[in-house]
């Protein structure tokens, strides 16, 4: 009989050892799937982005399509008109822009490295936004676009309107009166603030003005 109780209780306590650890793997799984269940969670967080986003991002893609798609229709056109008439190509180039004007474009990088690379930048968009160019030269701003704040500034009629037609970024754009234009941002992988300079004129001398309009810049806002 003592023998019988013995093992009784021995085969007790492994029973009640066994439901113990399957109520610790039971707990284990249960703050596993809890730990994944929010690392899910977090991922899932991470991954949110502005409502209407991509939106807009639908609308830049568009525009860049329709814009590549007319282009390459009036070249095709071009090349065909000529084709039929017979008559030279590159001195119908010259006559168009005698009769419409030359176009340059023209990307100018500043380098900003070190500790306060990253400050200066900050420093010269601020003064950019803050005193703004209206004229250079005999060209005169019209408009100013500021991606950032979402506005854009018609300088004639003294108004300001909203442009949310592309997403937030830091950028500035001083349109001329004949379409002409600057545009300022930082780069977003480099310690540098870049200049894109579009100028259209009928003086075929572009590029002299294109980095006069660029001193000018450096001069004013001291980089």
């Amino acid at each position: 009989s003592s023998t019988n109780n013995s093992s009784a209780n021995q085969q007790g306590a492994t029973a009640a050892n066994n439901n113990q650890n399957t109520n610790t793997n039971t707990n284990t799984n249960t703050n596993s799937d809890q730990q994944n269940q929010n690392a899910d969670n977090t991922e899932t967080g991470q991954k949110q982005v502005a409502p209407g986003f991509w939106d807009k991002v639908k609308k830049v893609i568009d525009w860049l399509i329709n814009s590549i798609t007319d282009a390459i229709n009036k070249f095709t056109n071009s090349i065909a008109y000529v084709q039929k008439t017979g008559k030279d190509f590159d001195k119908e180039i010259k006559n168009l822009e005698k009769k419409y004007g030359f176009y340059k474009s023209k990307l100018f990088n500043i380098y900003l490295r070190g500790e306060n690379g990253k400050d200066e930048i900050i420093r010269i968009l601020n003064e950019i936004r803050n005193d703004p160019i209206l004229k250079i030269g005999d060209r005169t701003v019209t408009k100013i676009i500021d991606y950032k704040k979402q506005k854009i500034y018609e300088i004639n009629n003294n108004i300001i309107k909203d442009y949310k037609e592309l997403p937030i970024s830091d950028v500035i754009k001083f349109v001329f009166s004949d379409d002409s234009n600057i545009e300022i941002r930082p780069s977003g992988t480099e310690p540098k603030c870049k200049f894109y300079i579009e100028l259209s004129s009928t003086n075929y001398i572009l590029e002299e003005e294109i980095d006069n309009i660029f001193n000018f810049l450096r001069k004013k806002y001291k980089f």
